[in-house]
């Protein structure tokens, strides 16, 4: 019995396979495939993204340097003009030659970045040496004069960029309060043109998209390479995608998502300057750094789709040819249908076998049994732990079951928890011992529950072919009530209604 119930299970599985396994198989390995290419991919984009930060990284600590020595140099200058004002304090600066010469040395020293100047107090800028033909301006409402006014005002202020009044260029103003007046001068200025510093700035941007900006601790933009006039005097700490970023480190990199400046999708890195209020970012366009990456992958996706689609048709077409060897085979898998979840024979397989069985043994007069099996409190079992493990408790008893039962043997689920056996060749003492082996079995059996193992028991109605038996229903019929007998007995037992003369000499019934 359990032999051709698996030789059956082995037919369907087989006819499964040619059916519907060489597009399994491809499909599977297909989604395989794809994704390893998905993250494949997704890995070395993000590493990809991951290495450029560094690298930006780096050379933002190079622009870092080089933009801290450039304040150095200025604030260097400021104070050197200072101490030569303060030791010679009856200098007049717009006009002592020692003093202008001074002041050239140090502008050429910086290669013309640095512009050097003074305001009085009362405002007026006065460029040193005062170039011919050019007058003097008023700068006493720009906010790097006003700083130094304040009695706390600070030495040294680096002001937000402005456009001058005298030249139209814009500038990053620098301004240094004297230690004391002289000659009705009080400030001291250092103007680092924006148009020279684009020209330091680009020698080291990242082309072709890479920018590098400095902003100050308000979030102004100082200077913007390559030249953005929009951004100019912009406070980009209101751009949502940058102030989410730009947090308490002293520096650090992150992907920007455009609304940092132009729109354009950025990997940045910023450094804070130590002792100035300034911040250097560098940035390089996102679709520039995975230029490389987007190559290759649409390459290997391109042929990675070739490769799909002729493999999706050749598993089609072997497919095909496959089911066309099958077709003669479909009569045979309707007639050897078994049950799909204990793997026992189905409701109407059974019955056309045991049908046969009823006749064989009325022709003989061969001794033969059935058995109605049914697993106490089955709806218990589902209720409690759920139709899964019931499905799991049914295959588990029908294993273990077919384990006990001859290759002769024939069982069948007739529905539900409810299942029937035919014995051939067996009289009621040696199918009461078939019977009692299958109970013993099923009660040994242990399932897996939420929180402790449980198991379950089989209660057994037999009753045996006889000669007054017409039809296979009848003796089916006083097995049910010899099942209901053992119900109400108490369950997990092994009962029969059998006349007394069948069960002294069960062997003979037939005789």
């Amino acid at each position: 019995m359990y032999t051709r119930i698996n030789r059956e299970s082995g037919h369907r599985a087989g006819r499964f396979v040619q059916r519907w396994g060489i597009l399994l198989i491809a499909g599977v390995l297909l989604c395989g495939a794809w994704a390893y290419l998905t993250v494949a991919f997704t890995e070395q984009k993000q590493h990809l993204l991951a290495e450029r930060q560094r690298e930006l990284a780096q050379l933002n600590s190079a622009v870092t340097l080089q933009s801290s020595g450039l304040l150095k140099l200025a604030e260097t200058h400021l104070r050197t003009l200072d101490r030569f004002l303060q030791a010679n304090p009856r200098t007049n600066p717009r006009t002592d030659p020692h003093f202008v010469a001074l002041a050239d040395m140090l502008r050429k020293s910086s290669n013309g970045l640095i512009e050097l100047r003074m305001v009085s107090v009362d405002g007026k800028l006065f460029y040193i040496p005062p170039p011919e033909g050019r007058s003097s301006g008023d700068v006493s409402d720009k906010a790097y004069f006003k700083a130094q006014l304040a009695p706390s005002g600070q030495n040294l202020y680096i002001g937000d960029p402005v456009q001058s009044r005298v030249t139209g260029r814009w500038g990053i103003p620098i301004s240094w309060r004297l230690e004391a007046p002289v000659s009705g001068m009080l400030v001291m200025f250092a103007g680092i043109e924006l148009e020279r510093l684009f020209v330091m700035y680009e020698k080291l941007r990242l082309k072709p998209a890479g920018t590098i900006t400095l902003i100050n601790d308000k979030g102004i933009v100082l200077s913007r390479t390559p030249p953005d006039p929009a951004l100019i005097g912009k406070n980009i700490l209101t751009k949502a995608g940058f102030a989410k970023e730009y947090g308490a480190k002293a520096h650090d990199a992150f992907i920007s998502d455009g609304s940092l400046s132009d729109g354009v999708k950025r990997v940045v890195s910023y450094e804070r300057l130590d002792e100035y209020p300034v911040t250097v970012l560098v940035t390089e366009d996102v679709q520039d750094v995975l230029a490389p990456y987007y190559g290759r992958r649409n390459v290997t996706l391109t042929v990675s789709a070739g490769v799909t689609v002729a493999l999706l048709l050749l598993a089609f077409f072997l497919q095909r040819f496959l089911r066309a060897l099958n077709a003669a085979q479909k009569d045979l898998e309707h007639a050897a249908r078994i049950d799909s979840l204990t793997g026992t024979l189905s409701r109407r397989t059974f019955l056309e076998i045991g049908s046969r069985e009823f006749s064989r043994a009325h022709r003989y007069e061969r001794p033969t049994v059935v058995l109605a099996l049914d697993i106490d409190l089955f709806k218990k079992v589902n209720d409690t732990y759920g139709h899964g493990k019931g499905d799991a408790v049914l295959r588990e008893c029908c294993a273990a079951w077919l384990t006990v039962l001859r290759e002769q043997d024939y069982l069948g689920r007739l529905g539900g928890e409810e299942f029937c056996a035919i014995l051939p060749e067996t009289g009621l003492e040696g199918a009461w011992h078939v019977a009692d082996r299958l109970r013993q079995v099923t009660a040994k059996l242990r399932f897996a529950g939420e929180y402790a193992e449980f198991g379950v028991t089989v209660s057994i109605g037999m009753a045996t072919f006889t000669a007054a038996d017409h039809q296979l229903s009848h003796v089916m019929e006083r097995a049910d009530k010899a099942l209901y007998l053992a119900k109400k007995q108490g369950r997990n037992r092994v009962e029969t209604v059998e006349p007394p003369a069948v069960l002294v000499m069960p062997e003979m019934a037939f005789s």
